[in-house]
């Protein structure tokens, strides 16, 4: 896992700190008053970057395939080919060159080839292609973008929950889908999916898989192998037999097992919702609390009180 906190007055320090993440990156034209903060969260998967360029900058980065997206917190940020970068604006899969006075901001960086394997996973595709048809997100959907960049820097900024490694497995997941929804991105596919006959067997054999590496991360590409299908094919599957999506289905097993160890949690010993909660994946408190209420009709904390004390 990458984990960077850096901060610092010198200019030479700060381009040495950038080129971790990019390719000859370069601050010149460096005003009075500079002071350059540096906050990293990454692993192969994805990256989150927090910065904050005091004083007035010009930056020079090269940044590889990927999608980067920008979201802009205070101060001004602009870049010479786009102008004014607002929240969520992509301006990646190239050179950046930005002026920046006293910004601070978020970088989401998602390699295409990551975001291909999710694209795929999400779409239950076996073969495709990234189909990148603008920069751009979806104005609608702006804000939405902007919450999920707050959920997962705030996930990935907490120590402990990042390196749960089914929690950084699901911050991913959503980061990765809301990408999709947000930005004009598709998999342009190519796959196959089993027989309506075979399809009760797909679902033994995954669910046989989910159940013997439930508290591991699973990805739809994971239990696919397991069930001797495409990813595609395990997503006709489950449709066909339960009705849900492979993935709502470890969801709800996880939920189940959270369930469990509330029942037979003590609270006298220090056991809380929130610790038996990221055990099992779910970072977001309120997220989880509204899925247990729904799927047990009542709260979390009152089943970790009520049978503790019964």
């Amino acid at each position: 896992m990458l984990s960077i906190d850096f901060t610092t007055r010198d200019a030479e320090r700060a381009s040495a700190s950038l080129s971790s993440l990019y390719d000859r990156p370069d601050l010149h034209d460096v005003g009075p008053g500079f002071r350059y903060e540096q906050h990293v969260r990454g692993d192969g998967e994805m990256t989150i970057e927090r910065y904050h360029f005091g004083g007035a900058v010009e930056t020079t980065a090269e940044i590889p395939d990927a999608l980067v997206s920008v979201q802009v917190h205070s101060g001004s940020f602009t870049t010479r080919d786009r102008g004014r970068v607002p929240n969520g604006s992509l301006h990646g899969f190239g050179m950046v060159f930005n002026e920046t006075v006293e910004a601070e901001f978020t970088v989401v960086s998602l390699p295409s080839q990551v975001l291909l394997r999710a694209g795929l996973q999400l779409e239950g595709a076996e073969r495709g292609r990234l189909v990148v048809t603008d920069r751009a997100p979806r104005p609608e959907l702006a804000g939405y973008w902007a919450d999920v960049i707050d959920h997962v820097h705030a996930v990935t900024n907490d120590e402990t929950a990042f390196r749960n490694d089914i929690v950084r497995a699901e911050a991913f997941r959503y980061l990765a889908s809301a990408a999709f929804a947000v930005f004009p991105l598709h998999i342009d596919e190519q796959a196959t999916v089993p027989t309506a006959a075979a399809a009760g067997g797909v679902v033994r054999r995954a669910a046989q898989y989910v159940e013997d590496h439930l508290a591991e991360p699973i990805t739809l590409a994971d239990i696919a192998v397991a069930a001797r299908v495409s990813p595609r094919g395990l997503q006709f599957a489950f449709q066909r037999e339960l009705g849900t999506s492979p993935m709502a289905y470890v969801r709800r097993a996880r939920l189940t097992e959270a369930h469990h160890d509330l029942v037979r949690a003590d609270p006298s010993r220090g056991a809380t919702v929130a610790s038996v909660a990221l055990r099992w994946g779910f970072s977001n408190a309120t997220r989880f609390s509204a899925a247990y209420r729904e799927a047990y009709g009542r709260s979390p904390s009152r089943t970790l009180r009520d049978d503790a004390t019964s």
